[in-house]
């Protein structure tokens, strides 16, 4: 658990091409965020953020413009309290270039 504790961040390449496709960050050993390129173009289209270890809200560019189109929030228990759909202001950058960077303090 000691081990858990001290991991800030677990990044995963599932199409073998050498990046990152999603980037699971930590707080205190509990998972915090989640980072996702769902269609391998170099750019996180997918956010998951946990508290207290459940989702709270998760929001993602389903047509791969750069603008996230849909925000959802969830209650401890799991269930959808808000959903919005529509151009929402968040611009998208490379997943690489800001989680993995911002992590290593660059």
């Amino acid at each position: 658990h000691e081990a858990m504790a001290k991991l800030r961040f677990q990044s995963a390449d599932s199409n073998a091409d050498g990046d990152p496709d999603s980037t699971l960050r930590y707080h205190d050993g509990e998972a915090e965020s989640l980072e996702e390129d769902s269609n391998f173009d170099g750019r996180s289209d997918r956010f998951t953020h946990y508290q207290q270890g459940q989702v709270a809200s998760v929001e993602s560019d389903r047509d791969f413009d750069g603008r996230l189109d849909l925000r959802a929030q969830f209650s401890a228990a799991g269930e959808k309290l808000r959903e919005e759909h529509g151009r929402l202001r968040w611009r998208l950058a490379k997943i690489h270039d800001t989680a993995l960077d911002a992590l290593d303090g660059k």
